[in-house]
């Protein structure tokens, strides 16, 4: 019998909370990988199966009929306001003003595009609800529409969230 090499897997692997992963989420490269409980468990776990914080799951690889010895990964999940989790939870965060006056500080308006779906546009409009600019991903805003200085005033704005779901605001331009 040939000694078949286990797969290839990263441990820990890190999963946001909002994701509610399984473990056909995980990270693995091998070829007909099977997923154990522990260490000497011979029933393998379905790929369905959710993945629970600080659990270590074990995977194999079959090459010709042959099994190869465990390789385990440790799960951590983390909170919806943790590192790159932070682009699931329900809040955008957004700057609420900014002062296009030259200064350096404030002088353009934007979200972040890692909060945002992608390929999304924010669409920032006026009191009156007139559509005054669509920004693209990682572009920003600089009180200016048509090429005119914008009022000092409260501006709305609607953009699709990284989750697909639509957020609507508003910030105050200040002169």
């Amino acid at each position: 019998m040939q000694d078949t090499q286990i797969p290839i897997a990263d441990s820990p692997q890190v999963f946001c909370i909002q994701k509610n992963a399984k473990i056909s989420d995980i990270g693995v490269l091998g070829q007909n990988i099977k997923w154990y409980e522990n260490i000497s468990s011979t029933i393998s776990i379905s790929e369905s199966t959710s993945l629970e914080n600080g659990i270590t799951y074990y995977a194999t690889q079959t090459i010709s009929n042959c099994e190869s010895d465990r390789i385990p990964v440790t799960i951590n999940i983390q909170e919806a306001t943790t590192g790159d989790c932070i682009h699931f939870v329900e809040e955008l965060p957004f700057p609420k003003f900014f002062t296009p006056n030259g200064d350096g500080f404030n002088d353009l308006w934007t979200i972040d595009s890692a909060y945002l779906a992608p390929n999304s546009r924010i669409k920032i409009y006026d009191r009156y609800g007139k559509l005054i600019k669509e920004l693209a991903p990682n572009t920003s805003w600089n009180g200016t529409y048509l090429g005119n200085l914008e009022p000092a005033s409260d501006y709305w704005f609607s953009a699709t969230r990284f989750n697909g779901t639509e957020f609507r605001g508003h910030f105050s331009l200040k002169r």
